[in-house]
């Protein structure tokens, strides 16, 4: 699982970058969205996420995106 924070950094992306490609990555279903949440209870994967505040979740490649990578 990656912060946005640490895509920003190891991409070298602008922000409406990545934007752009995770916004890509997800609607393929190559990446599932994770929210932190306050209770301390860690990050869950969630459905509903904010377009605009990415910044405030996490990134996790899923078995499908896995299967796209060594396919290549």
């Amino acid at each position: 699982m990656e912060s946005w924070d640490t895509l920003i950094e190891e991409t070298g992306l602008q922000y409406g970058e990545l934007r752009d490609d995770i916004t890509n990555l997800i609607s393929s279903r190559l990446i599932q969205v994770y929210s932190d949440h306050a209770s301390g209870s860690g990050s869950q994967q969630t459905a509903f996420y904010d377009l605009d505040n990415l910044r405030d979740y996490s990134f996790r490649i899923t078995g499908l995106g896995i299967n796209t990578l060594t396919r290549h």
